[in-house]
């Protein structure tokens, strides 16, 4: 699960949403963190969501569709995901997505002096560009996933994956909403 994903399950202050949001930044055990409470939850809340995403099997099935591209198919299926709760934020949260990314870049620019230096770049660039929003567009995954792979130290073809997702739309769009199914049935029971 990528950025909306995590924003999806906003319940709580600012800070915890800061924290859950933007959990990926931050290294380290969150208690050894310098950062509110309130954060710190948020970044532990964070990372108990990305185990239970990467424990269901919706997951599995899909990296096993994106083999081809290894260790990165994790990242892969976090964008399609996002591009898949973006087309339907209104049907899943019953609420407008405009309105919710509103609030939470709103939330985000106010407490922007917790994110750190190194990737305040990425959140100036995910509001000037309301990647929220316009995840739900196939030609902004394809820039998304350009991006990624330009940012990628070593040589990896995460680019060309925008064609697996064309080509195999259906197929993905089933599987987020398995993997939705999935995730909620595991977030009940917390």
């Amino acid at each position: 699960m990528n950025f909306l994903g995590h924003s999806f399950f906003k319940e709580g202050s600012s800070l915890f949403l800061l924290g859950n949001v933007c959990g990926d930044f931050y290294k380290g055990l969150p208690h050894t963190l310098s950062l509110p409470e309130e954060m710190i939850e948020g970044i532990k809340f964070h990372r108990r969501l990305d185990s239970l995403t990467d424990s269901t099997s919706a997951v599995e099935k899909a990296k096993r569709a994106l083999s081809a591209y290894g260790l990165y198919s994790g990242i892969i299926v976090d964008i399609y995901y996002d591009h898949f709760l973006s087309k339907n934020w209104q049907r899943l949260k019953g609420e407008s997505l405009e309105l919710h990314c509103e609030y939470l870049y709103s939330e985000i620019s106010k407490n922007v002096e917790y994110i750190p230096a190194k990737s305040r770049s990425v959140v100036d660039h995910m509001i000037e560009e309301n990647w929220f929003e316009n995840y739900g567009d196939l030609e902004f995954i394809e820039k998304t996933l350009s991006r990624i792979s330009r940012r990628i130290s070593r040589e990896n073809n995460v680019d060309k994956s925008i064609h697996n997702l064309r080509d195999n739309y259906s197929f993905f769009q089933e599987n987020f909403f398995e993997f939705w199914r999935e995730l909620e049935d595991k977030i009940n029971k917390l």
